[in-house]
């Protein structure tokens, strides 16, 4: 998690960008994608066979609750 976090989140406060950045934290975002990681892994739903596939992994999850984030903003 150390290695990976601070690009997750640098890619969490581009990602929100100004709209979102004042409702939603980068650091919160992060830890929720490592507690779904951990989650999923423990289930054994993901395949993390590399440390790549584990970021892309991470990225997805990241850019997924920012998606679902912004839809409910726009509600």
């Amino acid at each position: 998690c150390r290695q990976y976090q601070p690009r997750l989140q640098v890619v969490a406060r581009v990602l929100l960008g100004p709209a979102l950045r004042p409702t939603l934290d980068s650091m919160d975002l992060v830890q929720s994608v490592h507690r779904s990681l951990l989650v999923g892994i423990r289930a054994e739903k993901f395949d993390i066979s590399t440390p790549e596939n584990l970021v892309a992994l991470a990225l997805t999850l990241l850019r997924r609750k920012v998606a679902r984030h912004w839809r409910r903003a726009q509600r």
